[in-house]
């Protein structure tokens, strides 16, 4: 095994941890808006270090240069949407009536 396999490997098995744990806090937390906030934070930092992983594992520039922009488009999108859907929750749930 080489560095990059190591690197590549650490970044994957990192990424998987921190999906499990978020996975883990949404089963826990006692309600919708504290759910999301586990969700939205534990999928973000997961799927980029397992993207980081893949990254170090081709090695490509292209690649790379896709995987950059899957990157960025992840954390645009991932606290964005988690920060509507929380949003939503809360306006439901505290609208007058």
């Amino acid at each position: 095994m080489n560095w990059n396999e190591i690197i590549s490997w650490f970044f994957l098995s990192l990424g998987s941890v921190f999906i499990f744990i978020g996975s883990l806090g949404v089963l826990n937390m006692p309600n919708m808006l504290c759910r999301t906030h586990a969700l939205s934070k534990a999928l973000t930092l997961g799927l980029t270090a397992m993207l980081l992983g893949l990254w170090i594992s081709l090695g490509t520039q292209v690649a790379g240069l896709k995987i950059f922009l899957c990157i960025s488009f992840l954390l645009a999108t991932i606290p964005l949407s988690g920060h509507l859907i929380a949003y939503y929750y809360w306006y439901q749930t505290h609208q007058k009536k």
